[in-house]
């Protein structure tokens, strides 16, 4: 069974079990994490913002941040396919918000300089073709 394949059922599972009260912010997570491997990158930004928005812990919660972080990488992503500053600039708000919540969580330091350069380098790129 190929990749893409794998991905297309757990979304038809992660779909099915979304209406479940009890499990429904994690399922967005799971999806989020699926379209972005899918590249269905629209899909996985919604999906993930609806996620946080719904999400009612704490924010230092493993939850939150991680579907944060799962966020940076489909705005990143995003910014890169669609070379859009804008994309690249909500990707550096999200990354800061995490970087403010955890300063140790995963790489986001790193996360948050690279973004500073992608904004730089795509602006760069839109002023020499304007």
């Amino acid at each position: 069974m190929d990749k893409d394949k794998r991905y297309e059922d757990a979304v038809e599972m992660f779909q099915d079990a979304h209406p479940n009260q009890s499990i429904r912010i994690k399922c967005k997570e799971a999806l989020g994490f699926c379209y972005i491997h899918m590249d269905w990158l629209d899909a996985a930004i919604t999906t993930l913002k609806e996620g946080i928005d719904a999400y009612q812990g704490p924010q230092d919660d493993d939850l939150p941040k991680d579907m944060r972080y799962l966020l940076v990488d489909a705005l990143e992503k995003n910014a890169r396919k669609l070379k859009s500053v804008d994309n690249a600039r909500e990707a550096l708000e999200v990354a800061s918000s995490l970087l403010q919540i955890d300063i140790r969580y995963r790489d986001i330091r790193e996360r948050v300089n690279g973004l500073n350069a992608l904004i730089k380098e795509l602006q760069e790129v839109s002023n020499t073709t304007a």
